[in-house]
């Protein structure tokens, strides 16, 4: 199980070798690592500069949440996984491309992520801004090309993930985030950045397994609430980590929010802790009730909570 170690953080790979669906979870990971290798350019396709740029944000050594939700997500609805490793890997180009954005001087201004050099500061601002647009064009390339799933379902989960991008996903909340001030800012106006910038692809994850295991309705609805409330606690951890953590265990800057307003900086790290787990806590209520409570997905919950929190007891 070393790969799973070197993709999770140490408390999650433990917990994931020796409890319950760790198997199975390792073996996604191995899949959709296999998978990205398969979809990211080869360094030799030119111009090569760009395809080395893709593939360094896109390759490097992350922990695949996202796309693990995908694949966790659609095993909950007893769905194909196979199939849904496409849109799985495309969620993740799409992540990784917002990274490489993020990053870039002119926005978070950041020298270090997932341990390593920022893809600007490795292949310039301009091919770092090219590979993240190439990025996250060829993701919806990649859905649109997945044979294994209907042509109906394709198009909603393009759908889907081009709403978790745009003026209701993770531009605008980079964009709020960006130029939010002390005078504008309040509990909700964090929170809603934190449902735009994080919580709408999150969303998109479960929201797209439910698709691929054909769930309309409320169950399709609870599954992007599902995506959604773990994303706001996911973001909310991350704004903890900020300022409660250091570089080698977040794998990136921190205090990189000091002039930003969180609720770390409203609230306070006690009420902050509180408030992301409240929404942990109504993610597995919206999932966890209908006997499963020991399926992989929950599992994975539970795992990816305790390893959050372990990141923000450096500083405790």
């Amino acid at each position: 199980m070393r790969h799973v170690a070197e993709r999770l953080d140490a408390t999650v790979a433990r917990s994931v070798q020796d409890g319950p669906g760790g198997e199975l979870i390792g073996l996604y990971l191995e899949k959709i690592e296999h998978c990205l290798d398969g979809l990211a350019p080869l360094e030799t396709q030119a111009p090569e500069r760009l395809s080395k740029a893709m593939r360094y944000s896109l390759l490097s050594p992350g922990k695949r949440t996202r796309a693990l939700l995908t694949l966790l997500s659609v095993d909950y609805v007893k769905a194909d996984v196979d199939a849904a490793l496409v849109p799985a890997c495309a969620v993740e180009m799409v992540h990784a491309a917002s990274l490489a954005l993020d990053d870039l001087p002119v926005m978070d201004d950041a020298s270090l992520r997932r341990g390593r050099p920022t893809s600007h500061r490795i292949f310039g601002d301009d091919t770092a801004i090219l590979s993240a647009v190439a990025l996250m064009n060829d993701a919806f390339g990649h859905v649109a090309k997945a044979s294994d799933i209907p042509e109906g379902t394709r198009l909603d989960i393009v759908e889907d993930l081009s709403g978790s991008i745009g003026l209701d996903g993770l531009v605008a909340g980079q964009e709020m985030d960006l130029h939010s001030t002390s005078s504008t800012s309040s509990m909700e106006h964090v929170e809603l950045i934190h449902a735009r910038k994080t919580g709408a692809l999150f969303a998109a994850c479960t929201k797209i397994g439910g698709r691929i295991g054909g769930l309309k309705g409320e169950p399709l609805a609870n599954m992007a609430e599902f995506g959604m409330c773990l994303g706001l606690a996911f973001q909310t951890y991350d704004d903890l980590a900020d300022v409660h953590s250091d570089e080698e265990t977040a794998g990136k800057d921190v205090n990189n929010d000091a002039n930003k307003e969180t609720l770390v900086s409203i609230l306070g790290r006690q009420e902050a802790e509180r408030i992301a787990d409240e929404h942990f806590e109504r993610a597995l209520s919206l999932i966890g009730s209908d006997g499963q409570e020991s399926a992989p997905l929950i599992v994975f919950v539970h795992h990816l909570k305790d390893a959050l929190k372990k990141r923000i007891d450096v500083k405790r």
